[in-house]
C-alpha cells in the first residue's frame, strides 16, 4: 500500500523533485532576476526556505546577491565578496529561514553550469543545490528550462536536471 502511495506522489510532484516553490514566488523571483540583469548580464540570489526531512526544499524568500554586495553583478558576471555571507546569515536568522538554493542566471539558452560556478559554488556546503537560468533570467516562467545542479563536494557536481524541459527537479505547487 505504501508503495502504492509513493507512485501516486512521484506521479504528481516527479521522483526527482527536490525543489518546491508556489507560483507566486517562482513567478517574482524571475521578475527579480531578470530586473536586476537588465538584458545584459548574470544576476542571482539565494533561495531561502526550509529543508524538509526527506530532503525536498521549500522555497519561502529569496535575497538578491546585490541586496548583500552592492558591487556583485559589476563585472558582467557575479562576484559576492565574503562580506556578504554575515549579511545572509542574519537575514536567515531574523526570518528564521535557511538557504535551500542559490540561482543565477546565465546569457542565451546556455543553462549548464560554467567552470566558474562549478569552482566556486555559492555554498560549498554538500548537498548545496544551483539553480541557472537562460537568456538573464527572460525565461518562460516553466523550471523545468532550468538548470539545477547539487554539490557533491572536492567542486563536483551532480546533475538534476539539464534544462531541456524533460526532467523536473522543481515542483511549482498550487497555492
Amino acid at each position: 500500500m505504501i508503495a502504492f502511495i509513493r507512485r501516486i506522489i512521484e506521479g504528481l510532484v516527479g521522483p526527482s523533485a527536490v525543489i518546491s516553490t508556489s507560483p507566486s514566488q517562482w513567478r517574482d523571483l524571475i521578475a527579480d532576476l531578470n530586473a536586476r540583469s537588465a538584458g545584459e548580464r548574470e544576476s542571482g540570489a539565494f533561495l531561502l526556505g526550509r529543508i524538509r526531512d526527506n530532503g525536498r526544499r521549500i522555497i519561502q524568500d529569496s535575497v538578491l546577491y546585490d541586496d548583500l554586495d552592492a558591487t556583485a553583478l559589476e563585472s558582467g558576471g557575479i562576484y559576492l565578496r565574503s562580506s556578504a555571507y554575515p549579511r545572509l546569515w542574519a537575514i536567515c536568522r531574523e526570518r528564521n529561514m535557511s538557504v535551500v538554493a542559490d540561482v543565477h542566471t546565465h546569457p542565451g539558452a546556455f543553462v549548464q553550469q560554467s567552470s566558474i560556478d562549478q569552482e566556486h559554488p555559492m555554498i560549498s556546503q554538500r548537498g548545496h543545490i544551483a539553480i541557472v537560468l537562460p537568456h538573464y533570467g527572460r525565461t518562460p516562467e516553466d523550471p523545468r528550462f532550468a538548470g539545477i545542479y547539487r554539490y557533491i563536494g572536492s567542486h563536483q557536481w551532480e546533475t538534476l536536471q539539464t534544462g531541456r524541459g524533460k526532467a523536473k527537479a522543481i515542483h511549482v505547487r498550487r497555492q
